[in-house]
């Protein structure tokens, strides 16, 4: 089917709605900071990490998204991991 992915959407929709924009690439990163066991191809966790989000942080998964993305060092090293 043509047309824009849910990454996409996301994206597009990221100041209107709660959203958490994950691909494939992100998977790792955000699985490691919220201690989510990957056991299966990263396309497949996608959904399991939305909802993940969502129940977390509701309303406000846009800007735990955004404080993430832009401060992925320093939380990779806080937390000890290898990002």
């Amino acid at each position: 089917m043509m047309g824009i992915g849910e990454y996409s959407k996301d994206t597009i929709l990221f100041d209107i709605q709660p959203c958490f924009p994950i691909d494939a690439w992100s998977v790792n990163y955000f699985c490691k900071l919220f201690g989510i066991e990957i056991k299966d191809k990263p396309r497949k966790i996608i959904p399991n990490l939305k909802a993940f989000a969502k129940k977390e942080f509701g309303k406000w998964q846009n800007y735990v998204y955004d404080y993430i993305i832009n401060d992925l060092e320093k939380l990779s090293n806080s937390f000890g991991l290898k990002l």
